[in-house]
């Protein structure tokens, strides 16, 4: 039997190294993070693409005396909750062309609050008015609407404030339920202080 005679080249052969352990684990924490996001899209797809919004607030003065509040928009932050303190910078600016009616627009800036804008959008005075929030350059619903029906004798009248739209991204339809019970609670505010300012200037 004819010994084989080594390969030179085998004295010269390296191991193969092996990968450090932190980066074993960069490359686990990265697969997890991915997996993580791609359950988190997927779970999100299965939620409600849409939401609402209706509060109602009983007012003790007719459609008349109440509707001037709400299509000036310069009047608009005596009622509406986000004016009552909680952003110390925000700061409202109305429409320097028009700020009433149809057209009307203001605009707030503050840290908390960022910064934004409603417009109106249809008007059917004293009875309803429709309008629309941008906030950061990016529509907050489909258009918002609040309606006023006076009661039999005419003496208080029922406003009731309706909004809603579509979420446009998963993270806004994980936070549903949290984005609507804050617009839900401060719509109701709002129409509460709606209430003080107009029954306080009768």
């Amino acid at each position: 039997m004819t010994d084989t005679a080594p390969d030179p080249s085998d004295a010269t052969r390296l191991p193969t190294p092996r990968r450090p352990l932190w980066l074993q684990l960069m490359f686990l924490m990265a697969l997890v993070l991915v997996l993580a996001v791609i359950g988190f899209t997927v779970y999100s797809m299965t939620l409600p693409n849409e939401w609402s919004v209706e509060v109602t607030q009983e007012i003790a003065a007719p459609p008349e005396e109440i509707f001037p509040y709400l299509i000036d928009l310069k009047r608009w932050p005596d009622w509406i909750a986000w004016g009552d303190g909680r952003d110390p910078t925000l700061a409202f600016t109305p429409d320097k062309e028009i700020s009433e009616g149809v057209g009307g627009k203001l605009v707030w800036e503050g840290r908390a609050f960022g910064n934004g804008t409603v417009e109106i959008i249809e008007s059917k005075p004293p009875v309803m008015l429709r309008y629309k929030f941008r906030i950061q350059g990016r529509d907050l619903s489909d258009g918002g609407t609040i309606t006023l029906e006076p009661t039999d004798d005419g003496s208080t009248t029922q406003v009731t404030w309706t909004d809603g739209g579509v979420h446009n991204d998963p993270f806004t339809r994980m936070m549903a339920d949290v984005i609507v019970d804050g617009l839900t609670a401060d719509y109701q505010q709002s129409l509460e202080r709606l209430d003080e300012q107009v029954t306080s200037e009768k």
